[in-house]
């Protein structure tokens, strides 16, 4: 069994496992691969989530025409 080495930055992740050892010849084969811009792809999707709950959220205007709209709601009734 083997372990897999990973090693990431925000440039690239690099993942090390070996892939095959022959005892006779003591060799040893490597799987290497190399993924650019894993973390950006995380950075990305946080942005995003974010950026969606910002955008939902009310903001002072959207309250006060709220606010304003039931109060003349009620005044409307109670007339």
């Amino acid at each position: 069994m083997t372990d897999v080495a990973i090693r990431s930055t925000l440039r690239e992740d690099l993942y090390v496992a070996l892939g095959a050892f022959d005892p006779a010849t003591k060799a040893a084969t490597f799987q290497v691969y190399v993924n650019p811009l894993v973390a950006w792809l995380w950075i990305g999707g946080v942005v995003l989530v974010v950026g969606t709950g910002l955008s939902i959220y009310p903001g002072r205007t959207e309250r006060a025409g709220a606010l304003a709209s039931e109060y003349a709601a009620q005044r409307a009734v109670s007339t």
